[in-house]
């Protein structure tokens, strides 16, 4: 914007220019419990009393424990900072500026076995947990669109007797899955001789694996991987790459 500078008898003489900025804030929507104190889809939830929306950046704060759960509907936010506990069953999320997980992430089987999909950048601390939990009734697919690091604990359990139900599954659509120095992904099942519990994903592990799982594409191993049992052996069905630096352990 050019406007005159300088004063010369009361009046303005010259011209000088300046930039005028305009800083634009989206909305951000806190989880307050006041309506059920649990269903995503309640809009009394939230503050402002409104179910967020495509546009609004949305946080699930630690502040007394809070587990939200989003059944069989689909939702899609700005963003998505998750400090307390979300239980996502067969639920489509997504988050057009990522997920930001802190807390817990607990993913949970729906009547139909319908998958639940992560879309969007997924980011993970070292006070992380990401739980992919297969029972007596249903199966649990937790479908993420692009790799991502876990900085945490990521846990595949099938609590199921039946050896016929139960399964757990974490599929990463592109890229590649790395479990960085420190972090876990720990393998949990009630029938270890089952195979039950799938990692659809190309894997870097830096960190430490331990259980029985199908591992379905390449595996790269720089940490520790402790696999097996002497009821059930792990099985990978892709390339098998341990590094010099890498520690890996099978249980007979």
């Amino acid at each position: 914007i050019g406007m005159p500078a300088g004063t010369a008898n009361g009046s303005i003489t010259g011209s000088a220019s300046f930039e005028v900025g305009f800083l634009v804030t989206r909305p951000i929507v806190f989880w307050d419990g006041g309506g059920d104190g649990s269903s995503w889809t309640s809009a009394a939830n939230w503050s402002g009393d409104v179910v967020p929306g495509v546009n609004d950046d949305v946080v699930i704060g630690a502040a007394g424990n809070p587990v939200v759960t989003l059944a069989g509907s689909p939702a899609s936010v700005h963003s998505l900072v998750v400090a307390g506990t979300l239980v996502l069953r067969g639920a489509s999320l997504s988050t057009s500026n990522g997920l930001n997980l802190t807390g817990t992430l607990r993913v949970e089987g729906l009547s139909g076995n319908v998958p639940t999909t992560i879309n969007g950048a997924l980011t993970t601390a070292s006070t992380s947990v990401l739980q992919v939990l297969g029972t007596a009734t249903t199966d649990a697919v937790l479908q993420v669109a692009s790799g991502f690091v876990n900085l945490g604990i990521i846990e595949l359990t099938s609590t199921a007797a039946n050896p016929l139900n139960g399964l757990a599954t974490l599929r990463v659509v592109s890229g590649t899955l790395e479990n960085a120095v420190g972090a876990f992904i720990n393998l949990i099942d009630a029938q270890p001789n089952e195979l039950r519990l799938v990692l659809v994903a190309e894997l870097v592990n830096n960190g430490t694996v331990t259980g029985i799982g199908f591992f379905t594409r390449p595996v790269t191993n720089n940490g520790t991987m402790r696999l097996g049992s002497p009821t059930g052996a792990s099985l990978v069905q892709s390339t098998f790459i341990q590094s010099t630096d890498g520690v890996l352990e099978v249980s007979i």
